[in-house]
């Protein structure tokens, strides 16, 4: 008896519980049917956008769009603007710099000249040694053997001769003179004559050193 007590109790729990349940139920459901009721009373109230206006509205939004791509190429081309003028700016910096080497280097031209002689076929012009011959003006590097000596020998004789009390003395290389050809050794010997320098030189034998008068 106990037991089915208990359990009609229990039974009159879960009622309880259930109609409890559906009073929550019913009232959600109020109050949905309330919110419901308030959107279709309120979306009957909303007038209809005319076409005009929206068309007006695609139209500023197509705008806006168009600004901004002109914004976004206006920004490109001014970053490429600035950028060449950077690059103009360099430029006209290397020019300069470019310039001031130039007149540096026809100075020096100019002060090596002097120093070789301004008597002399030498000249020193953008660097390289030139001298005027038949063919025109000639690197002096592209002479042969004997206009080199001859050339050599005339712009030496300027300078050991300047103090005529004394004498007059060059060395040749003995790697320099045994190169030469017998002809162009002989034309040494020549120039030496005529400017009257005491040429000194050397030349690999396999006797003992000795002293010798090329004459």
């Amino acid at each position: 008896m106990r037991e089915l007590m208990i359990h009609a109790k229990e039974i009159e729990d879960d009622i309880s519980r259930e109609n409890t349940r559906a009073n929550e139920l019913r009232d959600s459901n109020r109050i949905s049917e309330n919110l419901v009721a308030k959107i279709v009373e309120q979306s009957e109230t909303v007038k209809p956008v005319p076409a005009e206006e929206i068309n007006q509205a695609r139209k500023e939004v197509d705008s806006l769009r168009t600004k901004m791509d002109k914004s976004a190429v206006a920004k490109e081309n001014k970053r490429k603007k600035d950028s060449a003028t950077e690059l103009l700016k360099r430029a006209e910096i290397i020019r300069d710099n470019a310039q001031r080497l130039r007149s540096t280097a026809r100075q020096c031209d100019v002060i090596l000249t002097d120093l070789i002689g301004t008597d002399s076929k030498l000249r020193i012009a953008d660097g390289r040694m030139v001298v005027d011959t038949d063919r025109g003006e000639t690197f002096y590097a592209d002479l042969s053997d004997g206009e080199r000596w001859k050339a050599a020998f005339e712009v030496v004789s300027q300078h050991v001769h300047k103090t005529p009390e004394k004498i007059a003395v060059i060395t040749i290389p003995q790697v320099g003179w045994e190169s030469l050809d017998p002809t162009n050794q002989k034309l040494v010997v020549e120039l030496s004559k005529t400017y009257k320098i005491n040429t000194i030189t050397a030349e690999a034998t396999d006797g003992d050193l000795t002293v010798e008068q090329i004459s």
